[in-house]
């Protein structure tokens, strides 16, 4: 999977060009400096030599297909913006911060993108950029490809949320995950105009985490900041606000459009105490937006999730414009949320696969699902219930774990696997997306056929799967 610029990428448009000769000159009128804003007739292609098409405030058309003849030249793209595939000879001139050049053909020249900027595979004789602002990784501008770095969630607090881009993650139990080739990155307190009711739990949830004695992420779970927070500036780390939103992203967006998960946390949870195995699916390109809620059984939050979601994908002033496919919807939870999720995949119509983790009391669907519990679970489930509850399904799946981590005083840590273990849940859980959403044969091969990848593990876990 290749990894491009994570702002908005933008290219010249096939509908609405028009034809230019030698040394003219063709307008295409764009938001200074801030990516380009699609109109009608923009776009400019098959430059004769020496044509430079110019956008107002050095914006690049928007679209796909563009090609400049020998000697065409386009100057100044803005940020973020995209040329493919110029002409032999032709020549790139200061792509603003993050813009990306495909394919020069040969003797084709880029000079000087900005922070961030990426020239990709000249052609024989064509040159590479001249020092840009930050280079090909970790520049300065607002695109481009993000350098990513070693997380920690140990120490973690609502005043300092771990909000930069992840290669792995060390979770608050002191394990490390390493991740996709996206890497992650979250961004707390997000989807102002969409809140959820404030679950007012401040007072029960103490004795509620209590229940896990002794286990690290306690402590964690309980720090929300000041209450109720006022905190509305995204990534400030003051407070968590119950009634908004995390999300949990690529640090370096795919090419296109990608799937979304909505997750529900467990009673009196937030959701970065299950921030290393989130921060896992959205670095294999997957979104994922959680409630902050802490009481999610209805189903209810995790619906609203989307409707944030689904509107910041057509809002233009949105850093998750077009970068999310509404069409591949699925639905994830713990515990109370375990239930929320199968409430919510149950009454929406978007959602159209689940994971259950731990569905506290109960929690079915008629969607396609994997439900995963273990031993030392506070609901009582076994290799058997789960296994019943596969077997009277059309099309899911089942993993129950053995021998789960924890204190040794905790009785219920079963309960916690992906918690306090995420590395053990993982892959098994974004195979299934992947199997889903992409119909990928690799992770297909994870679930199906008598030698499949989770198969025959019955020291660490029993597995089972119907329909697949």
């Amino acid at each position: 999977m290749k990894v491009f610029c994570a702002g908005a990428t933008l290219v010249v448009a096939l509908s609405g060009c028009s034809s230019n000769g030698g040394g003219s000159t063709n307008g295409v009128v764009g938001a200074a400096g801030a990516g380009f804003t699609s109109q009608p007739g923009g776009g400019v292609a098959n430059n004769g030599a020496g044509g430079t098409p110019t956008g107002a405030g050095g914006t690049a058309p928007q679209g796909t297909g563009d090609t400049p003849s020998a000697g065409g030249s386009i100057t100044n793209p803005g940020s973020g913006g995209s040329i493919t595939n110029p002409g032999a000879g032709g020549s790139i001139t200061n792509p603003g911060s993050g813009g990306s050049i495909t394919n020069p053909a040969s003797g084709g020249s880029t000079t000087n993108p900005g922070g961030g900027g990426t020239t990709t595979d000249p052609g024989a004789g064509g040159t590479s950029p001249m020092g840009g602002a930050g280079g090909t990784a970790g520049g300065s501008g607002s695109a481009g490809t993000v350098t990513l770095v070693h997380c920690t969630q140990v120490g973690e607090t609502s005043a300092h949320p771990v909000t930069d881009p992840c290669m792995d993650i060390t979770d608050a139990a002191g394990g490390t995950l390493k991740l996709g080739p996206y890497g992650a990155s979250m961004d707390v307190n997000v989807g102002k105009g969409f809140e959820n009711p404030n679950p007012n739990d401040d007072a029960t949830c103490p004795a509620f985490v209590g229940i896990f004695a002794g286990e690290t992420l306690s402590n964690q779970l309980l720090d929300t900041g000041p209450q109720p927070c006022t905190e509305s500036t995204p990534n400030s780390g003051n407070c968590l606000n119950y009634q908004l939103f995390t999300v949990y992203r690529p640090a370096n967006w795919p090419s296109g459009p990608i799937p979304v998960i909505t997750w529900g946390n467990g009673t009196c949870a937030q959701p970065e105490g299950y921030g290393a195995l989130l921060r896992y699916f959205a670095s294999y390109g997957f979104f994922v937006v959680a409630a902050n809620s802490r009481e999610t059984g209805s189903g209810a939050p995790i619906q609203k999730a989307l409707d944030f979601v689904t509107a910041a994908n057509k809002d233009m002033s949105s850093p998750y414009f077009g970068h999310l496919d509404m069409t591949k919807v699925g639905v994830a939870g713990h515990s109370q949320g375990g239930m929320g999720a199968a409430n919510a995949a149950n009454a929406d119509s978007r959602i159209q696969y689940a994971i259950l983790v731990s569905p506290y009391p109960s929690g079915s669907t008629t969607k396609p699902f994997l439900v995963q519990a273990a031993d030392q679970d506070v609901n009582s489930w076994s290799a058997a219930s789960l296994n019943a509850q596969v077997q009277a399904a059309n099309k899911a799946a089942y993993l129950y774990y053995h021998n789960p981590a924890g204190a040794a005083g905790d009785g219920f840590k079963g309960h916690l696997v992906l918690m306090l273990s995420p590395e053990r849940v993982a892959p098994a859980f974004t195979a299934w997306w992947q199997l889903l959403f992409q119909n990928d044969m690799t992770a297909k091969n994870m679930f199906v056929g008598s030698n499949c990848g989770l198969c025959g593990h019955s020291s660490d876990y029993d597995f089972g799967e119907k329909g697949l």
